[in-house]
C-alpha cells in the first residue's frame, strides 16, 4: 500500500534505504548489504536520481514527489499482486502528479499487479482507471466501467459529481455544486444515505412500497448488465 502523506508514512530516523531494505532483511533474509543494494535497484526502478548517492539520505532531505516514489518502492519490494494507492498525489504540484501517475501505470504494466486508486481526482480517474467504485457515506453506491460510469451515471451523485466539474465550454458560467453536506458517519441517515441531497428521492406518499428514499436502504444491484448502483430509482436516472 502506498499511503498519501509520504512524510508521515515514512520513518524520519532511519535512512530511505534502510527502510527500503527492512523488505527484504525482514521476509527474504538477506544481509543488510545484500538488502542495501536490493534497496538501490529499487531507487533507480522507481526513478530517483542518484539512487545509489542518496540510498542513506533521510526522508526529509527528499521532496515530495520523490519522498512517494520511495513509497511506492517500499510497496513493490516483494512483487505484490495488488498495489493499493491512497491519494499517492496528494500535495503535489501538477507536474509531479503526472509523473507520478504515469510511474505507477508504467510498472503495472511492466509487473502485470492490479492497481487500485483511491482518489477524490476525476481527473485521474479518467486517466488511469478502466474501471470505477463510487463511494457515499462509507459504501459503494455505483459501479462499473469508467466510460460508462462518467458517460451516464446510474446513481444521482454521481450525476452531481459529473455535474458540478467544470466545463471548458460553459467558460463564465456558475458551477453546479451537490447540494447540502455530507453526511456525519456517527449518524448516517436512514435510508438511503445520499437522501437528505438527492434531488430525485421519493419520500412517503411519494414512494411505492420498499423504495421510500428515506426508509428504504437500497442495495448495490444490477442494473444493466456490467453496471451497478444502489438507488431505488437507477432506471430512471439511466433513462432506460
Amino acid at each position: 500500500m502506498v499511503f498519501q502523506d509520504a512524510l508521515s508514512a515514512l520513518n524520519p530516523v532511519y535512512s530511505v534505504g534502510f527502510q527500503i531494505g527492512e523488505m527484504f532483511r525482514a521476509h527474504r533474509g538477506l544481509s543488510k548489504k545484500e538488502a542495501k543494494q536490493k534497496a538501490i535497484e529499487l531507487m533507480d526502478r522507481v526513478r530517483i536520481p542518484g539512487a545509489a548517492q542518496r540510498v542513506n539520505d533521510f526522508p526529509h532531505q527528499f521532496s515530495g514527489g520523490m519522498r512517494q516514489r520511495v513509497m511506492i518502492a517500499m510497496a513493490i519490494a516483494l512483487d505484490p499482486k495488488i498495489l493499493i494507492a491512497d491519494e499517492p498525489t496528494t500535495a503535489l504540484d501538477v507536474t509531479v502528479q503526472a509523473q507520478v501517475m504515469d510511474l505507477l501505470k508504467d510498472l503495472q504494466r511492466d509487473t502485470g499487479m492490479g492497481l487500485i486508486l483511491i482518489t477524490h481526482d476525476l481527473g485521474v480517474v479518467n486517466e488511469v482507471a478502466d474501471n470505477v467504485a463510487v463511494m457515499y457515506a462509507g459504501r459503494i453506491v455505483e459501479r462499473g466501467t469508467v466510460d460508462d460510469v462518467f458517460s451516464n451515471p446510474a446513481m444521482p451523485y454521481t450525476d452531481g459529481l459529473m455535474t458540478s466539474i467544470p466545463q471548458v465550454e460553459a467558460k463564465g458560467g456558475r458551477l453546479v455544486p451537490i447540494a447540502g453536506q455530507p453526511p456525519n458517519l456517527a449518524r448516517i441517515p436512514p435510508g438511503c444515505p445520499f437522501h437528505p441531497r438527492c434531488p430525485r428521492r421519493r419520500i412517503g406518499a411519494e414512494a411505492p412500497s420498499g423504495r421510500d428514499c428515506a426508509v428504504d436502504v437500497p442495495p448495490l444491484r444490477l442494473v444493466v448488465p456490467g453496471r451497478e448502483a444502489a438507488c431505488h430509482y437507477s432506471e430512471e436516472v439511466l433513462g432506460v
